[in-house]
């Protein structure tokens, strides 16, 4: 199936850090998964991975075209519903799948933008991503904070990963993936 939401990933996004973006997503949930002894990580990194892929030709109508995804890539139930509950900040998340979702989405564009700043996933401290989140405002301006924020915050009171396991988290699988 991995290899199947890649494809159809591909066919849709022609935008290289979209692209990019999934795959990040994908990573970072399946990094939570891992962590969670949960049993279907693959369901975790894919829907990390397709869950903006209809933002690129689409972006008016993201993310309602569900059925076209079910349809076309044959996804279950509990991916359709944790990609409408990455929509908004008020969208309801009733499934862990949903919560990982939301928490991974936002962050790991800011993660990728601080890497860009310091040049590796693995330079980064713990308490300099907490300043970036809190603190450092102006820094990744469009990532915003109340989303990210609130989002760590409900992963963690179902799973009981703190802030900053979160981001230790997050970091080492990303360093894993994609420091030389």
């Amino acid at each position: 199936m991995r290899e199947q939401a890649t494809s159809y990933l591909h066919k849709y996004v022609n935008d290289d850090y979209q692209r990019h973006h999934g795959e990040m997503v994908g990573t970072a949930m399946e990094a939570v998964a891992d962590h969670l002894n949960v049993d279907d990580k693959e369901i975790y990194y894919i829907t990390g991975l397709i869950h903006d892929w209809d933002y690129d030709q689409w972006p008016e109508e993201h993310p309602h075209r569900y059925e076209q995804l079910q349809d076309e890539l044959g996804v279950n139930d509990e991916v359709i519903t944790a990609i409408k509950g990455h929509i908004s900040i008020d969208s309801p998340r009733p499934t862990l799948l949903s919560k990982t979702l939301f928490a991974c989405d936002e962050f790991s564009g800011l993660l990728y933008a601080y890497m860009k700043m310091v040049g590796s996933y693995g330079a980064m401290k713990p308490k300099s991503i907490r300043k970036k989140v809190h603190k450092d405002k102006s820094f990744a301006a469009k990532i915003d904070r109340t989303h990210v924020i609130t989002a760590i915050t409900e992963l963690g009171e179902e799973t009981g990963i703190d802030e900053e396991s979160f981001y230790i988290l997050l970091r080492d699988a990303f360093a894993a993936k994609y420091d030389s």
